[in-house]
């Protein structure tokens, strides 16, 4: 039965791809969900990080699931073109972005880009509600028919592809956790994402996200496709959770 969850926080942080070519959508914690209490939210403040947040979160306006489209979309045009989308120097001036500022087709910056993915993702950057993808599902089909179109190949065969090695070594190293062989490395500062075949680099705290700015993968074919369509799977299995508008 459909829950009627508005997840809030899409953002990088929040979601994962997964050593077999699955995308899980991560932390709940600020979610909305139908027939259940909403988690307090005081008085003037916003829930979720400002540069993903879409324009009736910054109006604190009724939300549906609709707003989660839009934080995806921009996700999604930021995996296109490599860049910030809402920039600014307080969490003001990113709010005001989010509302105002012109959304440029992810192509103008990245000719190599497909057409058909700029008008896909800014229909779902679409400012009115209304304007956008009604369900996360149409959101998907409209990825999946562009990847279709454009020969892309599945986010699995990218996993088996690209990611087989660092299973391989990840499988090695917790069999030598269990056998004791081996201690825990330290942990990486929350929300900081590795890029497949780049070091890591040092978190930048930011007046106006409490997250970290993302460790960002070259500009590769294999980036421009199978990570963008990482998100049809992932909101294939996320529409499952919508409720009907």
């Amino acid at each position: 039965e459909p829950l009627g969850v508005v997840h809030r926080d899409v953002s990088p942080d929040n979601l994962m791809l997964t050593f077999d070519g699955s995308v899980q959508v991560l932390d709940f914690g600020i979610a909305l969900m139908r027939g259940r209490q909403a988690p307090v939210t005081d008085y003037g403040t916003i829930k979720g990080k400002p540069p993903y947040l879409s324009p009736e979160q910054i109006k604190s306006e009724a939300l549906d699931r609709r707003a989660d489209i839009f934080s995806a979309s921009a996700v999604l045009w930021e995996l296109l073109t490599g860049d910030t989308l809402f920039k600014g120097d307080s969490i003001y001036s990113v709010g005001l972005a989010v509302l105002e500022h012109e959304i440029p087709p992810p192509s103008s910056l990245v000719p190599s880009v497909p057409v058909e993915l700029d008008e896909v993702v800014l229909h779902g950057l679409a400012r009115n509600p209304d304007e956008r993808f009604q369900t996360a599902m149409a959101l998907a089909e409209a990825l999946d028919a562009v990847a279709v179109r454009c020969g892309a190949e599945s986010l699995s065969a990218f996993a088996t592809r690209e990611l087989t090695e660092a299973k391989d070594a990840h499988r090695r190293w917790l069999a030598e956790i269990r056998g004791g062989s081996e201690t825990l490395p330290a942990g990486r500062p929350t929300g900081m994402m590795t890029a497949v075949g780049h070091p890591p680099k040092e978190p930048e705290v930011s007046e106006q996200s409490t997250s970290v700015e993302l460790t960002r993968a070259g500009r590769g074919p294999w980036l421009t496709f199978a990570v963008v369509f990482a998100l049809v799977g992932a909101f294939v299995g996320f529409v499952m959770f919508s409720a009907p508008s």
